[in-house]
């Protein structure tokens, strides 16, 4: 007992001593106390205790604290103690977490305060209750510490603390951040799906355009091909055959313009319908190709002297002519190399188209031996009213706007020193 302190003020402070802190003696010899020094001597029936008196602290430091139970589960000395994490048990997320003072020094009203790390970053107001409670939690571990100490002001008592790991799992659908999650997936998706929708709603723009563009250049191409100067040059040639009395010849050729028109027509409906599914069901073979450069040329030939024109195909291989290209696409340069080619050269001209295979590509020559391009643009220089080949310049486009679907082609232009014009069109598969 404290007398100096009871003398003073009237408080009453006593250590009690046991085996916790330093006194292992039983039933103590009474009357045997020895003061040697700062140093007490106290027999028993089975020891003598030494103590230092001096440093006797009458602050109750020998009680513990422990989390006793969770969930109505008791703790094992090793869940106690840190050595191993408590299981909260599949599934659950809630937690009653009890704890409270043990031992023989137990301070006075005690009070306490927690927190559970992994979900709270402060500590918990003190409170008097012996438990905390917790629900909503998510999968993890968490370690739960609780402080104790003694709720009077008689004495500045230690606080003490306890602290314990629990493992909580539960199912992902059960997570609290579940529908965050459910949201922010829905949302994403929204956003793709919509992105998708504008993506195809564009696309679906941009085939129409080149439908419409495509199908403009064809009727352009198809005008300029059926231009009222070739019909006029045609009926006028065919009106003098009639006047010669040469009905059957002048028949031959009403027939072969019928054709001529007829596959003008298919061809560029052909070429309309190439933005389709199966671009190979609207292309036309070689051999179409080169039957209607024939019927063209054969009528052209009627508007010049006999011998002014010579047009001849040639093919690196027979297998060549089942072969398919994109249709109306010779014609306007066999066009283009006898207006301006082979029409102002003195004497007579000739055309030939040659077809090659380069592997899988498809080579296609267009051979004259007019007067070139170059005298020829400076003719077109010196004339009154410069004639400008509008099919050469559709056909240009077209192959610009077929290269957009998937074609690969090119077209090159060669100036022999020999003189005339070689266009060179390439077709990759």
């Amino acid at each position: 007992m404290r007398l100096d302190k009871f003398y003073k003020d009237g408080t009453i402070e006593f250590k009690m001593f046991n085996h916790r802190n330093g006194f292992f003696s039983e039933e103590v010899a009474q009357n045997g106390f020895l003061l040697d020094g700062d140093r007490v001597f106290i027999p028993s029936s089975t020891s003598t205790s030494e103590l230092y008196y001096k440093k006797i602290s009458f602050t109750p430091d020998y009680f513990n604290l422990f989390v006793t139970s969770i969930n109505e589960t008791g703790l094992s000395d090793e869940e106690q103690s840190g050595a191993q994490p408590f299981y909260a048990g599949k599934g659950n997320n809630r937690l009653t977490i009890n704890y409270e003072t043990v031992g023989f020094g137990l301070p006075t009203y005690p009070v306490f305060k927690y927190k559970l790390e992994g979900k709270e970053e402060d500590w918990n107001e003190w409170t008097q209750a012996g438990s905390a409670h917790y629900s909503g939690l998510g999968s993890g571990k968490y370690t739960f510490r609780v402080v104790a100490k003694t709720g009077d002001k008689l004495a500045p008592y230690e606080e003490k603390e306890s602290s314990v790991e629990i493992i909580i799992d539960i199912p992902f659908f059960k997570e609290p951040d579940f529908f965050k999650y459910v949201f922010f997936v829905f949302a994403l998706l929204t956003l793709i799906v919509a992105f998708l929708i504008w993506s195809s709603y564009k696309s679906r723009m941009v085939v129409q355009a080149r439908e419409r563009h495509i199908k403009l250049l064809e009727v352009a191409t198809l005008q300029a091909q059926l231009s009222p100067h070739f019909i006029f040059n045609f009926l006028s040639s065919i009106q003098s055959l009639i006047g010669q009395k040469k009905p059957e010849i002048a028949n031959d050729y009403l027939m072969k313009f019928s054709r001529l028109i007829r596959a003008y027509m298919e061809s560029s409906i052909k070429s309309s319908m190439l933005l389709g599914r199966s671009i190979l069901d609207n292309e036309n073979s070689i051999r179409e190709e080169i039957d209607m450069l024939k019927t063209y040329v054969e009528l052209e030939k009627m508007k010049y002297p006999d011998g002014k024109i010579t047009f001849g195909v040639e093919l690196e291989s027979g297998s060549l002519l089942d072969r398919s290209i994109p249709p109306m696409l010779l014609q306007p340069f066999v066009e283009n190399a006898i207006k301006h080619g082979i029409l102002p050269k003195e004497g007579a001209g000739r055309i030939t188209v040659r077809f090659e295979q380069d592997g899988d590509t498809l080579v296609c020559k267009i051979i004259d031996d007019g007067i070139g391009r170059k005298r020829s643009a400076q003719n077109r220089e010196k004339s009154i009213r410069a004639h400008k080949s509008r099919g050469l310049q559709l056909i240009m486009q077209r192959v610009q706007l077929l290269n957009e679907l998937n074609y690969t082609i090119q077209i090159d232009f060669e100036d022999p020193e020999s003189g005339g014009t070689i266009v060179i069109i390439t077709i990759q598969n």
